[in-house]
């Protein structure tokens, strides 16, 4: 009956292990997947804010363009209307002139003839000028019409891509939630009565547990230290510790609860990789702030 119940109690430890080491790899995936989901959503947000400062600029340029055509509009207008008051007068004087019959009014008219041949000229070339100028700003005008509206079907479809990204994410978590779940029912199966002395820091746990599912990082991190401080040779605790610190971005104190976890619970091989490649990255060790 000894050995049998020895035996028993080996393979009850060894599914506890392997219980603890999935729950572990569950919560660094989801950890991993929040972390991916916030890059996503920066990534998204600069490239809109990229999109939305090409469109401002894009308008500008539409606006300058526009305030540019219309002020050389008007100055050529202006010289048109000035060139065609001084062809009126001119001809106002040619009228006058060919009232006389003298010499000197004749040289006076080839003279004024000269004088307008020169200014009709002068204003066909000006009213060349104003066309020219005027298709080349509806061209301008287009071009940037067109500018815009691809802009604005980037947009959409970067929104059609953070939908989507959106929804790959909320299954992701639905069925890590599902593991999960599965997990804890596994191990409140197996796990034996914790006895009066561990009662108290085990309704601490839960609550740990409670504030980690919900993301309250901060709470979650609280709790935990206080079951190390009620129990220090609590290996769950301090794996939970270094998975709330990663969430945190807190990777030098993450180091130092899986180090402390690795040492209370030597055989998590699993727990052993994402330490050591913790260290790699920081190459610090310390414990966290109180």
């Amino acid at each position: 009956m000894a050995q049998m119940t020895a035996k028993l109690q080996q393979e009850k430890a060894s599914w506890e292990s392997r219980l603890q080491s999935k729950e572990n790899d569950i919560k660094i995936m989801k950890t991993r997947l929040a972390w991916r989901d916030k890059r996503l959503q920066d990534e998204i947000a600069r490239r809109h804010k990229e999109l939305a400062a090409l469109q401002q600029t894009a308008t500008d340029e539409l606006r300058r363009a526009q305030s540019r055509y219309e002020a050389e509009k008007q100055r050529l207008a202006a010289k048109l209307k000035e060139r065609r008051a001084a062809l009126t007068a001119l001809e106002s004087q040619q009228v006058k002139q060919r009232q006389s019959k003298t010499h000197s009014d004749a040289l006076v008219k080839e003279s004024l003839t000269a004088h307008r041949q020169h200014l009709e000229e002068s204003v066909r070339k000006l009213e060349a000028q104003c066309a020219e100028l005027e298709n080349h700003y509806v061209m301008q005008l287009s071009e940037k019409e067109t500018q815009l509206a691809g802009l604005e079907q980037e947009v959409a479809g970067k929104d059609q891509q953070l939908q989507d990204t959106r929804h790959k994410a909320r299954k992701i978590s639905e069925q890590l939630h599902k593991e999960m779940e599965g997990i804890q029912h596994l191990q409140t199966a197996t796990e034996p009565s914790k006895g009066a002395r561990l009662a108290p820091v085990w309704a601490i746990f839960e609550q740990a547990i409670h504030h980690y599912k919900a993301e309250r990082w901060s709470e979650a991190a609280q709790l935990f230290q206080e079951c190390i401080h009620q129990d220090p040779n609590w290996s769950a605790a301090y794996q939970y510790l270094a998975l709330v610190f990663h969430a945190l971005g807190q990777q030098a104190e993450a180091a130092w609860a899986a180090e402390q976890a690795m040492e209370k619970d030597p055989d998590n091989a699993r727990l052993a990789t994402w330490a050591n490649r913790l260290r790699a990255t920081l190459n610090v060790k310390h414990p966290p702030a109180a």
